[in-house]
C-alpha cells in the first residue's frame, strides 16, 4: 500500500486552552468548525492525545518546545524569563524578560521580541526549527503572529498597535483580546488571498489565553465557543474557497493549561523596588545576597526569574563569576533553608508563609548544569521521587521527566514552585496562571484532524504519527507525550524523518 502524505500542514495554535475545555465544548456541539476538522465528538477524522506541557508550563519555553521539537534543556529557552548565565546569547551574563512579569529589569526585551526577533534568536542554534526543516524538504511556510518564526518563508509579525497588547493587564487599556485574534486572522487570509501557498502555515491565537489570565479559567469556554471557534469558521471558508481543505492536515493545540488563584497582592509573590516594601527581596536582603531588582543592575549576586507557577533562582558563588558552579553549603542550602523557613515560619518575609509547595536544588558541582534537582528539607537533600512518594498532597503531572527535560546552564540552582491550593503564584495580579507542574496548567491540548480525506488514508495517517511519538516516547523514558512531540508528529506525517 503507499504510503498516504499530506501535502500541506495547518497549525491552529490557541495558547492557555485547556483540554477538557475543549472537549466539553466539543461534546457540547458547541464548536462547529473545529469540530469539522477532527470528525465531530467521535473523533472520525481526528486524532487526539494526552498531552503535557513543558516545566515551567509558560508559553515562551513552551512554545520553544513546539517549533524545535527539542526539550528546554536543548533549546534553551527556561521560561518567559530565565538569566543566560554563560552569555551564550548576548556575549555575557544577561537576564531575559519576554514577558511583562519583570519588565523592571529588562524593558525593552518584551519588545524586541517582535521587532528585532530577539525569542527566536536565543534558541539554541544547532536545533532546526520545524520551518527549517520543512525548508531542507523543499517545502514552504508561514507564520503568522508567532514569536518564533527562524527560517520561515514568511514571518507575519504583530503591528506596534497589535504588540502593545502584550503589555497590557486589563483589556480597557488595550486592544481586546478578540480583536487581537480577528487581526491576526485577517492577516493570514490577506497572505493566502495574495497568492501564497504555505506548506506549512502557524496561526497563533493568543487571545483566550489573555482574556483566561483577566478573568479565571471560567472565561475559556465562552470565548472559544462564541469567539474563537466562530473567527475560525471565516479563516476556514477562506481557506476552502481556495481550494487548499483537500489534503490538508490540521493540527490543533495549546501550549499548557490555566488555574484559577486569587487576584490580590498577598498572593501574587513579586521582587519589589527598594527602598519600599521589598517582597521576596527581604529573604535576600536578610542572607545579605544582592539579588537583581533594580533596572540596570549587572553586579549582583542572585537573579530570581518569575514564571507564573515556578520560580528560577540563580546563584553567583561568591567571589567568583557566574559560569562557575555555586558551592552547595555555601551558596546554595542558606539560600534554600531562608525560603523554607519563610514559607513553614513566616520568617524574612510574611508574605511567603504558606506560599510555596516545593522548593527543589541541584548540586552543579558534582552532578554539573545538567544534573538532577531533589527536594530539600531541612534533614537534607532527598531525590525527588522518593519525596513525591511520601508527599501524596503535591499533585505534579510527571514531574521526574519534565524536570529532567529542563535542567540546563540556564535553568536555576534553585527552583520554588508556589502553593496553587493556597493561591500563591510569582507574577502580577491575575485570576488565572500557569506556569507551575499541576495538572490544570500542565495538561495542554493535542489533535490531529484531516477532515477531507478517505477513512482509510485517515487510519493510516494516525497510525504514522502515533507510533512515531510512542515510540519517542519509550525511547527517552517512557515520559508522557509532551509538547517536543508535536512537530515529531508533522515530521512524521510529512515523510521528513
Amino acid at each position: 500500500m503507499t504510503t498516504y502524505r499530506p501535502q500541506r500542514t495547518l497549525l491552529l495554535n490557541i495558547d492557555g486552552l485547556r483540554p477538557d475545555v475543549f472537549e466539553r465544548a466539543l461534546q457540547d456541539g458547541k464548536i462547529p468548525n473545529l469540530a469539522r476538522l477532527v470528525g465531530g465528538r467521535d473523533w472520525q477524522h481526528g486524532l487526539r492525545f494526552d498531552m503535557v506541557s513543558t516545566a515551567p508550563s509558560i508559553t515562551f519555553c513552551c512554545q520553544a518546545s513546539i517549533v524545535t521539537a527539542a526539550h528546554p534543556r536543548e533549546h534553551g529557552i527556561t521560561g518567559n524569563q530565565f538569566f543566560d548565565r554563560f552569555g551564550k546569547v548576548s556575549g555575557e551574563p544577561r537576564h531575559y524578560v519576554y514577558d511583562i512579569g519583570g519588565h523592571r529589569m529588562a524593558f525593552g526585551d518584551t519588545l524586541n521580541v517582535f521587532l528585532n526577533d530577539l525569542a527566536s534568536k536565543s534558541i539554541n542554534p544547532e536545533l532546526p526549527t520545524l520551518y527549517e526543516v520543512a525548508a531542507q524538504h523543499g517545502a514552504t511556510s508561514t507564520v503568522i503572529y508567532h514569536m518564533y518564526g527562524r527560517g520561515a518563508t514568511h514571518w507575519i509579525k504583530p503591528g506596534i498597535d497589535d504588540w502593545r497588547n502584550f503589555f497590557t493587564l486589563n483589556e480597557a487599556l488595550g486592544i481586546s483580546s478578540k480583536k487581537y485574534d480577528q487581526t491576526m486572522t485577517a492577516e493570514a487570509i490577506q497572505h493566502l488571498r495574495g497568492g501564497h501557498r504555505p506548506d506549512i502555515l502557524m496561526l497563533y491565537y493568543w487571545g483566550l489565553d489573555h482574556t483566561s489570565h483577566i478573568h479565571g479559567p471560567k472565561s475559556q469556554y465562552p470565548y472559544l465557543t462564541e469567539t474563537l471557534d466562530p473567527m475560525l469558521g471565516e479563516f476556514l471558508a477562506a481557506y476552502e474557497s481556495l481550494g487548499l481543505m483537500e489534503d490538508t492536515l490540521f493540527v490543533i493545540f495549546s501550549d499548557h493549561g490555566q488555574i484559577e488563584v486569587y487576584e490580590d497582592t498577598r498572593h501574587c509573590l513579586q521582587l519589589r523596588f527598594p527602598p519600599l516594601d521589598l517582597g521576596i527581596g527581604y529573604v535576600f536582603k536578610a542572607l545579605k545576597r544582592d539579588v537583581l531588582d533594580m533596572p540596570g543592575e549587572t553586579r549582583v549576586d542572585c537573579v530570581m526569574s518569575m514564571n507564573g507557577g515556578l520560580a528560577h533562582l540563580y546563584v553567583r558563588p561568591k567571589r567568583r563569576n557566574w559560569q562557575t558552579p555555586p558551592h552547595l553549603q555555601r551558596d546554595i542550602l542558606p539560600l534554600a533553608t531562608a525560603f523554607w523557613e519563610a514559607t513553614t515560619t513566616g520568617r524574612y518575609y510574611n508574605g511567603l508563609f504558606n506560599a510555596l509547595d516545593l522548593i527543589l536544588v541541584r548540586n552543579t558541582e558534582q552532578d554539573g548544569w545538567y544534573g538532577p534537582y531533589q527536594a530539600y528539607t531541612p534533614q537534607g537533600l532527598i531525590p525527588l521521587q522518593q519525596y513525591l512518594d511520601m508527599r501524596p498532597d503535591l499533585q505534579a503531572t510527571d514531574p521526574i521527566h519534565r524536570l529532567e527535560a529542563l535542567s540546563s546552564p540556564n535553568s536555576g540552582d534553585i527552583l520554588l514552585l508556589s502553593n496553587y491550593a493556597e493561591g500563591y503564584y510569582f507574577s502580577y495580579p491575575y485570576k488565572g496562571v500557569h506556569g507551575g507542574m499541576h495538572p490544570e496548567d500542565s495538561r495542554a491540548l493535542l489533535a490531529y484532524g484531516l477532515p477531507c480525506a478517505e477513512g482509510e488514508h485517515v487510519a493510516q495517517l494516525n497510525s504514522t504519527i502515533a507510533a512515531a511519538i510512542e515510540k519517542r516516547c519509550q525511547r527517552e523514558g517512557g515520559r508522557q507525550v509532551t509538547l517536543a512531540d508535536i512537530a515529531h508528529g508533522i515530521r512524521a506525517a510529512m515523510g521528513w524523518g
